[in-house]
């Protein structure tokens, strides 16, 4: 199993020795937790602590991290620029561990940025993954930067992600139906596993452009992979899973309402890195955040077998901070 460090700015650097300050956080009372999870501000240090403390748990005695993703999947607004891009990639140079840099969906404005970040990764004579979310992303690299690998992110696999798909199933009418009702159940079950990747005709296409890993988040239900039969290596993000998210942003929108209906391309006050923004709880069974335009679900309870390796990932791509 591969363990690789993920952060999306350089600020996250300057508080790594808190970040990782080691935890045991299941010695906290009930009441305790429950308090944190109250409240959308603290959930996600706890939460982030309680995910180091169950990785360290999961991880050999001489497993350590070997890779570093940083990069930004999910706002345009906050792709590192080139300077912030070679600090990120030299730290993991001194630390000798392995480079992925990670990168969103893409407008023409932002794909100038992403380009010269690229045009530095390819005169590297390491062998440098780009994590890709933009199918016109994908293509460039494939014609222009051969030396990269590309990863195909999470944005760009269909997954059911939210606990109720799994949780619980609609009432079967079986007027007319031969099967046994446990047998459509258990298909039902199942079918929430599938991917987009299981599409044979969808695989062979990404081949062609050069896509041999793909990123995953974690979903309770669990997902169905076939690396073998596939020719492709997986990777999940942990403690921290994908819900949904878009361009327009309703937590810049508390400084420029229009940003919460329009997309707006001029400069944003990023009050992300300043706060996060609430979302309602009655459609989620588990904690989750909302930063900037992004909302994350916490997978914790049901991470075991990727943690594993029960379900068939080679890499954890651990998120000390929500990556926005």
């Amino acid at each position: 199993m591969e363990f690789a460090f993920y952060l999306s700015t350089i600020s996250d650097f300057k508080k790594i020795a808190d970040i990782l300050c080691p935890v045991d956080c299941t010695k906290a009372s009930a009441e305790i937790i429950q308090a944190f999870f109250g409240d959308i501000y603290q959930r996600e240090h706890y939460g982030n602590l309680i995910g180091l403390e169950t990785l360290q748990r999961s991880m050999l005695k001489n497993e350590k991290f070997s890779r570093l993703y940083f990069g930004q999947e999910f706002c345009e607004f906050l792709i590192p620029n080139l300077e912030e891009l070679k600090k990120a990639y030299y730290i993991s140079r001194q630390l000798d561990w392995d480079f992925s840099y990670t990168t969103g969906c893409l407008t023409e404005n932002s794909i100038e940025k992403v380009k010269k970040n690229l045009d530095f990764l390819a005169q590297e004579k390491k062998e440098i993954e780009v994590v890709v979310n933009d199918i016109g992303l994908l293509s460039l690299i494939a014609e222009e930067f051969t030396s990269l690998r590309p990863v195909l992110g999470r944005l760009l696999i269909k997954q059911k992600r939210l606990d109720s798909y799994s949780s619980s199933l609609r009432q079967i009418n079986m007027e007319g139906i031969d099967n046994s009702y446990e047998k459509i159940v258990n298909n039902q079950t199942e079918s929430l596993k599938t991917l987009n990747l299981s599409i044979s005709g969808y695989r062979q296409e990404l081949k062609k452009l050069g896509i041999n890993r793909v990123d995953i988040d974690i979903v309770s239900q669990g997902v169905y992979l076939e690396p073998e039969a596939w020719n492709i290596s997986f990777s999940c993000y942990y403690p921290w899973a994908y819900i949904t998210g878009g361009r327009t942003c309703p937590t810049a929108a508390i400084a420029d309402p229009i940003r919460e209906f329009v997309v707006v391309d001029k400069s944003c006050s990023k009050l992300c890195r300043e706060m996060n923004r609430s979302v309602s709880d009655s459609q989620f069974f588990k904690p989750v955040v909302q930063r900037g335009n992004t909302v994350f679900i916490f997978v914790n309870d049901y991470s075991s077998p990727y943690l594993s390796g029960d379900i068939p990932v080679d890499r954890i791509i651990f998120e000390p901070v929500i990556p926005i």
